[in-house]
């Protein structure tokens, strides 16, 4: 994962289409975590937690999941194996 990567962020058994837009350590919970900008107004927020601002975007397209619930988008997944691929050839 990198920042400006489309991915589908997956919670509760439902796929959200979004973009990176913030990887790493939180003060709300322990561990890594993906912010992510989504398409739509499916959010809990607009990337900012307990008064801490994490990343901007419009209310209620922001997004906090654990790197394990992101998904490349298809068309990032095909970029990223190509990009594979040269460089295995290089």
């Amino acid at each position: 994962l990198a920042l400006g990567m489309r991915i589908k962020a997956r919670v509760a058994n439902q796929d959200m289409l979004g973009t990176v837009q913030f990887l790493g350590t939180t003060d709300f919970a322990e561990g890594d975590w993906v912010g992510v900008e989504l398409e739509e107004a499916q959010g809990k927020n607009d990337g900012m937690v307990k008064d801490r601002r994490y990343f901007t975007c419009q209310a209620q397209h922001g997004l906090f999941v654990r790197p394990a619930s992101c998904f490349l988008e298809e068309k990032q997944r095909k970029s990223v194996e190509a990009q594979e691929e040269n460089d295995e050839a290089a």
